[in-house]
């Protein structure tokens, strides 16, 4: 028994025929955003986001050697924010028959090497001076003060000065240099006062806030007085 088709019928079996090669030769997780491979191969270990790495990986089963088909190379990207002094790292790692982008936020400058990136591994913790004096500046109504943070080595690093607590007022900010110091100014209140109360804060973990441990300098005071 034959079966005849009209053109039409012919033109959507051909583009099913074509979208089963399709899926056979280039497998792919909706769930995951990733293609499925036959061998994947990650330099770092995997989510190694202080290590500079790349992913290699092959789509096709006769791949063997770089730039053969099928052959797939992808970095670990960083990139850096610095009006914030944050970088956002995408880490590419294995899993399986899978390769993955891990997004992940730390402070500072990125660590770069042969076009991989990494996050920068900063140490310490963040301290204030006001005027270079660490525990009750004095200073006149309005007056300029001076703040000098150190502690904290990450550079590129964002910095800001609070007033109350880490939740409270910005005065003022800046960037960390490679030594983990940095300083900004800014104006005294005008009301006399002993014991106005300030902070030195950094984002450590990229999270948007000064809330984990050593994020938050020891509280410093400013008096105004005539």
């Amino acid at each position: 028994m034959k079966f005849k088709f009209d053109d039409k019928t012919k033109f959507y079996i051909g583009l099913i025929l074509i979208a089963a090669i399709l899926i056979v030769i280039y497998p792919y997780t909706s769930s995951t955003g990733d293609f499925i491979v036959y061998s994947c191969d990650d330099t770092d270990g995997g989510k190694a986001y202080y290590t500079p790495g790349m992913i290699e990986a092959c789509s096709e089963p006769t791949c063997i050697l770089s730039n053969t088909l099928g052959y797939i190379r992808s970095y670990d990207l960083a990139e850096y924010n610095s009006k914030t002094g944050i970088t956002t790292l995408s880490e590419m790692y294995c899993s399986g028959n899978n390769y993955f982008i891990a997004k992940y936020k730390c402070p500072g400058n990125p660590i770069k090497f042969n076009k991989k990136g990494a996050c920068q591994n900063c140490t310490g913790n963040i301290k204030l001076l006001l005027n270079d004096i660490f525990n009750e500046a004095v200073v006149q109504p309005g007056a300029t003060v001076s703040a000098t943070v150190s502690g904290f080595v990450c550079n590129g690093a964002m910095f800001y000065i609070k007033k109350d607590s880490c939740t409270g007022t910005k005065v003022c900010n800046g960037l960390l240099n490679g030594e983990g110091k940095g300083s900004c100014s800014f104006k005294a209140p005008t009301v006399v006062k002993t014991n106005y109360k300030y902070y030195a804060c950094t984002d450590k973990n990229g999270d948007g806030k000064f809330t984990s441990t050593g994020e938050s300098s020891v509280l410093v005071y400013l008096t105004v007085k005539k």
